[in-house]
């Protein structure tokens, strides 16, 4: 999906200069736009097994490095949706022993980009001070949860100040900064709801538009009914779009047995959101769902697969 941006402002100087709250106000008065009128694919009829796979060539993924291992299994599969510009790997480094390696399990030689996860703004930054963010990194991604103990609780309280603040910090330091806030950071006190609603969608993920390259959308709690999950990744989309700047938006999709997903669902999800966002952010299970993550990568495959030449 090609993105125009509707203002000259670039990002560094919105971080610097200008407060959310104007930009917000002056994109309503002016009715600015970073895409065109979303809207949802007409309803069609459930997938089903011998259906054929939609091919989006050039679609925009991400995938954990952890996952690779796995995912070599079938080499060619893995090369085919890892071996392309338009896929980041990341690594997570929370919890990690070494979370200065960054991403790893990628051949050399293959043209993924690489990224590195954040639980806090207080690793990143005390990464970044002691320059152990390695070269090869361009991505930059801000990941708070409010049932991890990796996000300190005051980024828990206040996500967006440190997502700003994250944020900022990438700039300065010439990488991209991308956000994954969970939607379980507007219910750190109390039960956060078990799937994904709209009023967590706007109360905490959305302002991270403003400041982020990429937004990823964790609605893979809703990807069992895909007509669900079209309609918040809708109301995520348009909410977006008033952003003056070309954000991303990406949406989550995972293969965590939890969620009890079939391979046809998923796929069901990305056909009836594919004008309705840039990417896709891929959670593949790497332990417990071996046989449908694989069936998942297979048909990964077909769906970025480039035409042939004429």
């Amino acid at each position: 999906m090609q993105t125009v941006r509707p203002s000259s402002l670039s990002r560094r100087d919105f971080l610097v200069s200008v407060p959310g709250a104007l930009v917000a106000a002056r994109a309503a008065a002016a009715g600015l736009s970073g895409r065109g009128p979303g809207r949802l694919p007409p309803a069609t009829r459930p997938r089903g097994p011998g259906d054929e796979t939609t091919a989006l060539p050039g679609v925009k993924l991400v995938i954990y490095d952890w996952a690779l291992p796995l995912l070599m299994d079938d080499a060619v599969t893995c090369q085919a949706i890892v071996d392309r510009p338009e896929t980041t790997i990341l690594s997570t480094t929370y919890g990690a022993a070494h979370p200065e390696k960054g991403p790893t399990n990628i051949p050399l030689g293959w043209k993924a980009t690489r990224g590195m996860q954040f639980a806090s703004y207080q690793q990143f930054a005390s990464m970044a001070a002691a320059k152990q963010i390695p070269s090869n990194v361009g991505v930059v991604v801000y990941n708070p949860e409010a049932q991890w103990t990796f996000t300190p609780d005051d980024e828990k309280k206040h996500p967006k100040l440190w997502g700003r603040a994250f944020a900022t910090l990438a700039v300065s330091k010439g990488l991209e900064p991308w956000a994954a806030p969970s939607c379980t950071l507007m219910h750190s006190i109390g039960k956060a709801p078990a799937k994904p609603t709209k009023s967590c969608l706007h109360g905490i993920v959305l302002p991270f538009a403003r400041w982020s390259e990429v937004l990823d959308i964790q609605i893979q709690r809703a990807e069992t009914d895909p007509a669900a999950y079209a309609e918040l990744a809708k109301g995520a989309y348009d909410a977006v779009r008033a952003v003056p700047l070309d954000t991303q938006l990406y949406l989550q999709l995972s293969t965590d047995p939890v969620i009890g997903v079939t391979v046809e669902q998923l796929l069901a999800c990305m056909e009836v959101t594919r004008e309705l966002c840039d990417g896709y952010w891929m959670a593949l299970d790497a332990d417990g769902n071996f046989k449908l993550t694989m069936a998942f990568a297979k048909e990964l495959a077909n769906v970025v697969a480039q035409p042939a030449p004429a």
